[in-house]
């Protein structure tokens, strides 16, 4: 659109789009940072002094966070982070007070309904250099909608879990909050966290998500959420609060055997849920060798029974729980992978040890031999690949002990 027609009324006067967004990058530009963790990077921006907002699930999960600006100043980020998980909004203080260039965001108040049409995004897509897109707002949704929209491109498995958080009742208050939906080229990755701001330069949302960013379709939360946080927090901070330990869902990328090692450091549990059942297989595998044993087991029961046998296929169950939700969690192609291949790997086993089972269930013939070699031979794969799988890295859960979750 033309710019003498395509004008933007302001506090200030009228003006061109084009003057707007001169004026707005040179307003701004130097209160919105790149923020990177342990899990990947963001974008956040200035709410204070010496206060930074952004999405909950950039810094979940995640101990160490540095920020920086536009003019590659590097803020490390306090110990102190307030956060509403339920709106996938956090704020993280830094050491020491801003630089004077810098100027906070003042967030809108107005209701979202009344949202302008065009928005203005300032972020990191990719990580790349700070970039100013233009935006179109196209209305509102809610989460019911975001999921049942998002069942549309992805995995059969992820589509199980979106089903479950929609049907499930307790989740009623979460899938009726409300989404700014904007269309905006370019929105992508990276830039989670970042703030569309409108004419005068207020917050009026803040992204959060996409559906594979098709047609740089957004979702984002609205500004007034933020405005809760930001009051809670500052309330808040009058007192010495508690520490709250929660365990996130997206950590650190680190590979099985690392995250055994770091697991026993913060949560043990996590450690045990995850070697045990491994062990208890190949303990399983191992005893349905023993003759002796099995001799015994038979004389006590009416069935050839392989107490080896029916350990670790026990085992397996257990095991195969937690790595379909793992799949079923995956919030990267890394990591379904990883856990599409442990999948694959339990089947295996699971299908050894049946094999084995039925071998020696039935009557010795010209079968049995086949097929207890057959069974031995697939549980031995099944356990060599699901112990591969440890080495290929994905997103771990970490215990973050100084989060202050606020209501």
């Amino acid at each position: 659109m033309d710019d003498e027609i395509a004008r933007i009324v302001t506090g200030a006067g009228t003006e061109t789009s084009t003057q707007t967004r001169d004026r707005l990058w040179d307003e701004w530009k130097n209160s919105v940072v790149k923020i990177k963790t342990d899990g990947g990077t963001g974008t956040g921006f200035f709410v204070d002094d010496h206060t930074i907002a952004t999405n909950y699930h950039i810094v979940k999960g995640s101990r160490n966070f540095t920020a920086t600006d536009l003019n590659n100043n590097v803020y490390q980020l306090g110990e102190r982070v307030f956060a509403d998980p339920q709106h996938d909004l956090a704020l993280i203080t830094i050491h020491g007070p801003r630089p004077q260039h810098i100027k906070p965001f003042q967030i809108a108040t107005g209701d979202v309904n009344q949202a302008p049409t065009r928005l203005f995004h300032l972020g990191h897509p990719l990580a790349r250099d700070l970039t100013f897109i233009e935006g179109r707002v196209k209305g509102l949704a809610d989460e019911r909608q975001y999921l049942t929209a998002t069942n549309e491109v992805v995995s059969p498995s992820r589509q199980l879990h979106n089903d479950r958080k929609l049907k499930d009742p307790a989740n009623a208050s979460f899938l009726s909050q409300e989404l700014l939906v904007v269309e905006a080229d370019g929105v992508t990755h990276g830039s989670s966290g970042s703030p569309f701001i409108n004419a005068k330069g207020e917050v009026v949302a803040i992204v959060s998500k996409g559906i594979n960013h098709r047609d740089g379709i957004v979702y984002c939360e609205p500004g007034k959420f933020l405005n809760r946080l930001i009051a809670n927090s500052r309330q808040e901070s009058k007192v010495d609060l508690p520490e709250t330990e929660f365990v996130s869902s997206v950590g650190k990328y680190e590979t099985g055997i690392e995250h055994y090692f770091n697991s026993l450091r913060y949560t043990p549990k996590v450690w045990f849920r995850d070697s045990i059942p491994l062990g208890i297989a190949g303990t399983g595998a191992a005893l349905s060798q023993y003759s002796a044993l099995n001799q015994f087991m038979e004389k006590k029961s009416p069935i050839r029974v392989n107490p080896g046998l029916t350990l670790a296929g026990t085992a397996i169950i257990p095991l195969a729980v937690g790595d379909l939700g793992g799949y079923n969690g995956a919030r990267d192609s890394l990591t379904e992978t990883k856990y599409g291949l442990a999948l694959g790997a339990d089947a295996t086993m699971a299908a050894g040890f049946a094999k084995k089972t039925l071998a020696n269930a039935i009557k010795p013939g010209t079968l049995t031999p086949l097929l207890g070699r057959a069974g031995v031979a697939l549980g031995v794969v099944g356990v060599a690949g699901r112990l591969a799988t440890e080495l290929i890295p994905h997103h771990y859960s970490v215990t973050v002990p100084f989060v202050n979750t606020i209501k």
